[in-house]
């Protein structure tokens, strides 16, 4: 009976720690694969159409928020507000996806110097199916990544851009 008891307590402890470790796990893949540039390693780590959308409504509202409800009367501002939504949209469509993240990562390192790019990062669960990471950027702003869990694997699915800068005028 105590073999039995020891055994089941040892598996669900397994278990626990698997849980627990499987985010980060999926985090280190995922670096790598922003690391080597590799589309196809990004695709199998990234939510895209999740993503895509996330980053549309984000951006999207913080255009609205710029003009203001005051504008809203405004037949110019109006055709901005629909011209400003499809360069939104094509814009994202464009650079949010495999090939693009990947062109975007490479471009935007030293080859020599190629960082791990979630090296100072802080980390937290959200929830049993939510996990936090949190950079910190050179110029004090906080970009916060959310991977999400999709079965037994962790994709990233959405990103907190810092758009607070839009707000100083």
């Amino acid at each position: 009976m105590k073999k039995a008891a020891l055994l089941v307590i040892f598996v669900l402890a397994l278990l626990a720690g698997g849980f627990v470790a499987s985010p980060y796990l999926a985090l280190q893949g995922l670096g790598d694969a922003l690391k080597a540039g590799d589309p196809v390693q990004l695709e199998a780590r990234v939510d895209f159409p999740a993503l895509r959308q996330n980053l549309k409504d984000q951006l999207n509202a913080a255009f609205a928020k710029k003009v203001g409800p005051e504008d809203s009367d405004n037949p110019l501002v109006a055709f901005a507000a629909t011209l400003a939504d499809a360069v939104v949209d094509r814009m994202v469509e464009a650079r949010v996806t495999p090939a693009g993240m990947a062109q975007l990562v490479t471009d935007n390192q030293n080859e020599p110097e190629k960082k791990y790019p979630f090296a100072n990062a802080e980390t937290a669960f959200e929830g049993l199916s939510l996990f936090r990471v949190t950079l910190h950027r050179a110029d004090g702003d906080k970009l916060n990544l959310f991977l999400r869990r999709d079965g037994l694997t962790w994709k990233l699915h959405r990103i907190d851009l810092p758009l607070a800068a839009l707000d100083q005028d």
